[in-house]
């Protein structure tokens, strides 16, 4: 038993990136037995109706063609209405999120927390995968690292700080965020 709250301990001191890191190799571990029947399905496609031709030695090896870095995709950065959209989706999902965090602080459920700290990382990874335009970039990333720093103050929080410091963290989420929103609605 002490070793699992030597564990606990561990894994709460931890940063939220390395605790939702841990928690996902944690799933892949649980659910790996059931995925052995799906991957063995698409695997053994190699029985076919059709046999595969063989190549004779005489004829002669085709160069094979290798990806070079040039073939990379580049990613392409949203428009305005496509940044408008996502953006603003994802931050009306984190305002959600803090005011389920807030409940769940005004019923004392810390422990339920949590899976408000996975909703709003989730929320901000989401944010991250946009791709901004070359003019915006720089405001766009200045904005979300505010608003990733008050997600990890608010993770980092939870369980050595008092209720009055979470909520005052939520209200630095919520500024974030609301500055973000300002910003992304002033994009053309």
């Amino acid at each position: 038993m002490n070793f699992l709250k030597g564990l606990w301990a561990w894994y709460l001191a931890r940063k939220l990136w390395q605790k939702v890191v841990i928690g996902i190799f944690a799933l892949g571990a649980i659910f790996a037995p059931f995925t052995e029947e799906t991957t063995s399905e698409i695997t053994s496609p190699s029985q076919s109706a059709t046999p595969t031709p063989k190549v004779s030695t005489s004829e002669e090896a085709s160069p094979s063609v290798s990806p070079t870095a040039s073939d990379s995709v580049t990613p392409v950065p949203y428009s305005p209405v496509q940044l408008r959209t996502s953006a603003l989706g994802d931050l009306a999902d984190m305002r959600k999120d803090v005011a389920d965090a807030r409940q769940r602080i005004a019923e004392g459920g810390f422990a339920r927390l949590y899976g408000n700290v996975l909703e709003l990382s989730f929320n901000l990874g989401q944010l991250q995968s946009i791709d901004p335009s070359p003019e915006i970039i720089n405001e766009w990333n200045e904005k979300l690292a505010k608003l990733e720093a008050a997600v990890d103050k608010f993770s980092e929080g939870i369980s050595s700080e008092s209720v009055a410091n979470s909520r005052a963290h939520l209200d630095g989420i919520l500024n974030a965020i609301s500055s973000l929103e300002k910003f992304v609605k002033t994009v053309k």
